[in-house]
């Protein structure tokens, strides 16, 4: 016999932070295996500013970042329409030097750049989706005094 199960998820989380009904559920669409000057390049052309996510593959709190709030449809429909986003994985060979530049201790470290690569904001840890989405909204403000 088989048997068929339909995944729904409910929240009671405020409405601004969730809204997932179906088994369907929004992402962040993220830019990977280009190098720094190319997402510049892209963001100088959109006029959007940058959003890196530096993780590791072994980093539980990134995971649990990349399920339980890029997942969600309106962080993921915001990110996706204003920013430029890059998942670096920091120990990645081609990547160490630019981890390094910024710093990056922790993970997930979230950093924020303007469309000219110029530095907004570094957050180490996980956050909640609200915190996730005040910060973008800063960024995106910053970025546009930059045009």
């Amino acid at each position: 016999m088989t048997m068929v199960a339909m995944l729904s998820i409910v929240s009671c989380r405020p409405s601004d932070e969730v809204v997932i009904t179906t088994q369907e559920a929004a992402n962040i669409e993220f830019v990977e295996g280009k190098t720094i000057e190319q997402v510049l390049e892209q963001a100088q052309l959109e006029g959007k500013p940058i959003f890196i996510d530096f993780y590791t593959t072994w980093c539980a709190p990134c995971k649990w970042l990349e399920q339980d709030v890029f997942s969600l449809p309106n962080v993921a429909g915001y990110y996706n329409e204003n920013f430029i986003n890059f998942k670096v994985n920091a120990e990645d060979f081609d990547y160490v030097a630019l981890a390094q530049e910024y710093e990056v201790g922790a993970y997930p470290t979230l950093l924020f750049l303007t469309q000219d690569g110029e530095f907004i904001r570094k957050e180490e840890g996980t956050t909640s989706a609200s915190k996730f989405m005040e910060w973008g909204k800063d960024a995106v403000i910053q970025n546009e005094d930059v045009k």
